[in-house]
């Protein structure tokens, strides 16, 4: 079991994140290795040699986080299948990840799908009738009942593409691989409300002027991330609600300021002896004001996908929920119903016995009754009386 060192709840070994808090995990590189080892055989027909994580170099990390998802966890990386004109351009295609993968059409918006999510995929042919072909189609149904479709005419083989989806989903659910980060469907990026921009204004504002009241800063500073830093992203975490340990955060900022100090380094470093290679304190104020509004914009997004994934989850349980509650009310009808009938059988044993005895009553009375007028009408009556008892007891 994962124990998860936010909140100590007890995880699936192969789990990537918290399923209580959300909190993430360091990747499983066996994870990582055997889902690279399904992807990297693929033969998806398309023109660009994809890139697969050993060869993720800052250049396209910056690409994916513009182009895909802000919010899209690196370290999760498999490959990217890169679709574009100019190859390396990363502007549409296909990216893997461990338990999901985006798609990006050209003049569309990203989509993101989880592979346990996948309810059934249908290959649809050109004009043709040819499936092997760019202008083929896939379509892909999911659980919730949204669907993606493939249409993008660079990847030519989509049959391979869809044998290449069934593997991965089986292997995540054999694996019981979950992934709580982000539900399948449409990347939607949202701005952050005014009310939420007042307050990261304040730590991320504060955050900046104290990294530039510090001086010059080494570069190796800037990697390794600086308390100050820290504690800026752990207060904007807190701010959305996210509880996060230093150690988490400081891996945010080493994989986010890998992509943006190496720019910096570049356009505004210079050597001091001793110290090295170094920033001076604006630039420094400056980057650490960058960091703040990507990440908080991150945490924003992350917030937003989780209640949009919450959401689902709540809703599903209250069909569940609802759906149990009718079932057992219904069975405690049926069974009240199935009681209320054995009684009902019961009593008409019963008084089909009583009838059956007033009925040998009624001839023993007739065999010692006189034969005065009298008597016989009173036997009449009976017998008259009798026939309309049997008569309601045959109608029940």
């Amino acid at each position: 079991m994962k124990i998860c060192e936010i909140c100590n709840h007890e995880n699936n070994d192969r789990s990537c994140f918290c399923e209580k808090c959300g909190a993430q995990f360091p990747v499983d590189s066996k994870t990582r290795e055997e889902t690279f080892c399904i992807v990297k055989n693929a033969n998806l027909g398309i023109t660009n040699k994809p890139i697969f994580y050993p060869d993720l170099d800052k250049k396209i990390k910056e690409k994916l986080l513009k182009h895909f998802d802000t919010a899209i966890v690196l370290d999760s990386f498999i490959g990217i299948f890169d679709t574009s004109l100019i190859n390396k351009s990363c502007n549409n295609g296909l990216v893997f990840m461990t338990t999901g993968f985006y798609a990006l059409e050209t003049f569309g918006k990203p989509t993101y799908v989880n592979y346990s999510d996948i309810e059934c995929m249908t290959m649809y042919p050109d004009k043709k009738g040819r499936m092997d072909v760019g202008d083929a189609k896939l379509q892909i149904r999911l659980k919730n009942e949204f669907i993606v479709t493939i249409e993008n005419t660079l990847i030519s083989n989509k049959p391979q593409l869809k044998v290449l989806l069934e593997e991965l989903k089986e292997y995540v659910i054999k694996n019981e691989i979950n992934e709580l980060d982000r539900p399948s469907g449409v990347i939607e990026k949202k701005e952050l409300p005014e009310k939420e921009k007042k307050r990261c204004n304040i730590i991320i504002h504060s955050a900046s002027v104290a990294c530039g009241a510090v001086g010059v800063v080494p570069v190796a500073g800037i990697a390794a991330s600086t308390p100050i830093q820290i504690g800026m992203i752990t207060a904007l975490a807190a701010n959305f609600g996210v509880k996060i340990s230093k150690e988490y955060a400081k891996s945010i900022l080493l994989s986010l300021s890998s992509v943006l100090a190496g720019r910096a380094v570049a356009q505004f470093a210079f050597f001091i002896p001793i110290v090295g290679i170094a920033i001076n304190t604006a630039t420094a104020a400056g980057l650490t004001e960058l960091i703040g509004w990507i990440i908080a914009d991150r945490f924003y997004n992350q917030q937003q996908a989780n209640k949009a994934l919450y959401e689902m989850t709540d809703k599903q349980k209250g069909y569940v929920y609802a759906s149990t509650m009718w079932e057992n009310k219904l069975r405690t009808q049926a069974e009240q119903f199935k009681t209320k009938e054995i009684e009902s059988k019961k009593q008409k044993e019963y008084y089909e016995q009583l009838l059956s005895d007033y009925e040998e009553y009624i001839k023993e009375l007739e065999s010692k009754v006189d034969a005065s007028d009298a008597d016989k009408s009173s036997c009449e009556e009976m017998k008259k009386e009798y026939g309309e008892l049997k008569q309601l007891g045959d109608n029940q």
